[in-house]
């Protein structure tokens, strides 16, 4: 497991793992934009998140049930499609509370393009990526998508 992987999961080790962390961040930057965007443009806000996470290096990684004869825990990378679902989840939590209270904002609505930055990197440039880009890179890097022993 690398600092930039975003695990999958619930607890403490996930909650505090750094690529989780940068996950949340992104998640909170763009939620706004995905509780007001139509249901076409949700996918493309989600793709970008996970194409900011895959390239500066992290995996979107869910632990198997299966260790080695070692004991040592296996990791599996989703894979994209799996990582827009879990990002499109994320983004959604606690939507009905943030509409309830972006509509009572007086705040201009702004863009994707207009508010999507992380420590200096901006992620606008990723926003017409469509995530068949992004699929087959991962699905040739690791195509059947079997347990690896990826460390800790």
């Amino acid at each position: 497991i690398a600092p930039p992987d975003v695990l999958c999961g619930r607890g403490g080790v996930t909650n505090s793992h750094s690529g989780n962390k940068v996950f949340r961040s992104l998640v909170k930057e763009n939620q706004d934009e995905y509780l007001r965007a139509n249901k076409m443009d949700k996918n493309g806000i989600a793709n970008v998140i996970v194409k900011a996470i895959r390239d500066r290096g992290g995996r979107f990684l869910r632990r198997c049930e299966q260790t080695t004869p070692t004991g040592q825990v296996l990791y599996v990378d989703i894979g994209n499609d799996q990582a827009i679902v879990k990002t499109c989840q994320a983004l959604r939590e606690n939507g009905p509370r943030l509409i309830a209270t972006t509509a009572t904002a007086t705040k201009p609505s702004g863009s994707l393009a207009a508010e999507s930055t992380t420590g200096g990197t901006s992620v606008t440039d990723e926003a017409t990526v469509q995530p068949c880009d992004v699929v087959a890179e991962t699905d040739q890097r690791q195509s059947n998508l079997e347990p690896q022993n990826i460390g800790q």
